[in-house]
């Protein structure tokens, strides 16, 4: 995501940052230069289904802000697995 507040020093180009949220209401959004994100792996957004069977060190599980017929119990749990080994 181009950050909206920097430029690369050409008119009309803005440099590649990459945008986290941020708790403080000044700078709601933290913003972040690709190349200094080495320890991240890109991956891609997956049903929970997909997920199924696979192992992850890090999950994010989005909800629905307002009840949903379909999200059940079952379905969490299944986009929760349990950690692997020697994880905590």
């Amino acid at each position: 995501m181009p950050d909206p507040r920097s430029s690369s020093g050409a008119p009309g180009r803005s440099l590649l940052r990459v945008a986290f949220p941020n708790s403080d209401p000044e700078n709601p959004i933290h913003w972040v230069l690709p190349s200094r994100l080495h320890a991240v792996e890109t991956v891609f957004a997956m049903t929970v289904h997909k997920s199924q069977g696979s192992e992850f060190q890090h999950i994010a599980l989005l909800l629905p802000q307002t009840p949903n017929p379909i999200l059940t119990r079952e379905l969490v749990y299944t986009g929760i697995p349990p950690p692997a080994p020697g994880l905590r």
